[in-house]
């Protein structure tokens, strides 16, 4: 399907896997319904599908794999699931997200995962994420307001780089580790 003009797909609801590229350069396509039973969902699946608009992600998918919505420049609203394990290098870059909650539970975030975010004005980094890579929040020029909750365990050196409107982070109170 990669490069047709499709306006619409139905996708069957036994399906499991999604593969690379399946429905890349897909410029007519403003939304797709994913079926629950899906677990995996390939690199570069939905690329520059410049209508898209919003997708829900099945609970059953733990991993968003690189580049998967990468120069979706419609895309605005991405619902997650609290069991979401990594969010892969260039998942977001070029998308219109405008405000961003990674969910509790995310283990890891690669880099530049959130590149050249232009509309990316508010993100939260949820309790439970074990680390976030270098780079990974990067270019994002409109970011003003970042909340990162109690529980976050490393946030890695070069992030917020070109982040040039970013004026307040906010961090919740934890307790300080002894010794």
């Amino acid at each position: 399907l990669s490069g047709t003009k499709i306006e619409s797909v139905t996708l069957p609801k036994y399906l499991e896997y999604i593969g690379e590229y399946a429905f890349a350069e897909c410029s007519y396509l403003p939304t797709v319904e994913l079926p629950e039973n899906l677990t995996t969902i390939k690199m570069h699946a939905f690329d520059d599908c410049e209508t898209l608009e919003s997708i829900k992600i099945p609970a059953g998918v733990k991993t968003l794999s690189s580049s998967l919505f990468y120069n979706c420049s419609s895309l605005k609203n991405v619902e997650l699931h609290e069991d979401l394990e990594y969010i892969r290098s260039y998942v977001f870059e070029g998308t219109a997200i405008e405000e961003f909650v990674i969910p509790k539970n995310t283990q890891y975030i690669n880099e530049f995962a959130f590149r050249e975010c232009e509309n990316l004005e508010k993100l939260t980094i949820s309790s439970g994420i074990e680390r976030v890579d270098s780079f990974a929040i990067y270019e994002c020029p409109n970011l003003k307001y970042v909340v990162i909750e109690s529980g976050v365990e490393c946030i890695e050196y070069d992030n917020f780089i070109k982040c040039e409107n970013l004026t307040d982070i906010y961090c919740e109170d934890t307790e300080q580790p002894e010794g």
